[in-house]
């Protein structure tokens, strides 16, 4: 049975599983020339809504807890024929396709500022390539709407929850992780591999052809820079993945592995008791990043092809998927001989509301996407999406109209 923990002890954070994963302010500081200014009333008042009643929440808690024992729901045709649309061409499944979900609230903050990063890679427009999963009808309908600037593709995912803003750790943002593996468990079950993306990602350049390439069943984007890509022999303990970015191979042995994954999820999420709720990492210890390295890889996979449930996993490398835990420039950032020169415009709160960055070209050249855990709120990842894309375009200048590079 899912529990509620009081909405002032929650920490704000955006649905579209795109979370804050406990940012030491100073960390940003580490091989970075900073300069702090201060920029009062950049970030708007936040209006919250009335707080439901007891009996909207025990009919809530219904609704949530059936929309989770029926999942997996099935796929519906609006996801097929997204996909058949949206696919790069791949040798072991239909296709290969960009993935991400969110609610209408995600989407108002994050979404054009995600399809607007797509298209404007340097190997040209990538948004064809994307299926976006909308949390609701709100949501469905702004992702339409999208379409008059971008060639995405908007599929509807079962949702019982509402489309406002969800808090880290609180029951419907528990759900909607459990919704992200009911979808990526669709999209395999339909012969498709897919990237993960969550929205909190700037893409620099296409990264299908060498995800394509990767001989894996899944590769998962990594979050400390002491945790390499590569795992030789064996799975390294504990594990650190971070689940905003997902390769996912159409294999017998991915499927099976994220059946079983959303299978444990669920049953977490039903079945939790008062003892895991009280520990100090709280209700975080139930999102699908925690299940995943904490339930899932120790207990659900073998890592040695000769046994049962034996998975290819690997990490996504530092140097071609950074994201803001390792610095501004990533981890490969750090590591160059000329420090990024990060401006940042803050709130009285020490926010980010604005900024601008310089890091290594040959750094950034190497880049196909920046992701950014380790954040403060909304506002913060918008202003760093703006802050990165407007660096991408000042070192990859677009083309003239008509001249686009393609991304096949």
């Amino acid at each position: 049975m899912l529990r509620r923990k009081s909405a002032a002890a929650l920490v704000f954070c955006v649905l579209s599983h795109a979370c804050s994963c406990g940012f030491d302010p100073g960390l940003i500081s580490e091989g970075s020339s900073i300069r702090k200014l201060q920029a009062d009333n950049l970030e708007s008042e936040i209006e919250w809504p009335a707080y439901p009643s007891e009996q909207q929440l025990q009919q809530e808690d219904r609704d949530r807890n059936q929309w989770i024992t029926d999942t997996p729901h099935q796929p519906g045709d609006d996801l097929r024929q997204a996909l058949d649309k949206a696919a790069f061409p791949s040798s072991t499944s239909k296709g290969l396709v960009i993935l991400t979900s969110g609610s209408k609230f995600a989407f108002d903050h994050l979404l054009p500022r995600w399809l607007d990063s797509l298209k404007h890679t340097r190997d040209g427009d990538l948004t064809r390539h994307a299926v976006v999963g909308a949390l609701g009808q709100p949501a469905l309908e702004f992702c339409k709407k999208s379409n008059a600037h971008h060639q995405h593709h908007c599929a509807a995912v079962s949702w019982p929850g509402p489309e406002t803003q969800y808090h880290f750790g609180d029951d419907w943002y528990v759900a909607a992780t459990l919704s992200k593996l009911e979808l990526i468990t669709n999209v395999l079950s339909l012969d498709y591999s897919l990237f993960w993306v969550d929205t909190d990602i700037v893409m620099f350049a296409s990264p299908m052809q060498y995800l394509e390439d990767l001989a894996v069943d899944m590769a998962v984007g990594l979050e400390r820079c002491d945790v390499v890509a590569n795992f030789s022999s064996g799975f390294p303990g504990p594990f650190n993945f971070n689940t905003g970015t997902i390769l996912l191979k159409a294999t017998a042995a991915g499927r099976r592995f994220v059946r079983s994954w959303l299978g444990f999820q669920k049953r977490h999420l039903l079945y939790w008791t008062d003892a895991d709720f009280d520990r100090s990492d709280g209700m975080q210890r139930r999102s699908d990043q925690v299940t995943l390295n904490n339930y899932a890889l120790p207990n659900l996979v073998s890592d040695t092809p000769d046994r049962p449930h034996y998975l290819r996993i690997q990490g996504l490398s530092h140097q071609h998927f950074p994201n803001f835990c390792g610095g501004p420039c990533g981890c490969q950032g750090t590591q160059s001989i000329k420090p990024p020169q990060f401006i940042r415009f803050e709130n009285q709160q020490g926010h980010l509301m604005s900024g601008r960055l310089v890091c290594p070209r040959h750094t950034v050249d190497d880049f196909f996407t920046f992701h950014f855990p380790c954040t403060w709120s909304t506002a913060e990842k918008a202003a760093l999406l703006d802050t990165y894309q407007a660096m991408a375009d000042r070192m990859y200048p677009k083309p003239a109209e008509g001249h686009a590079a393609s991304s096949d």
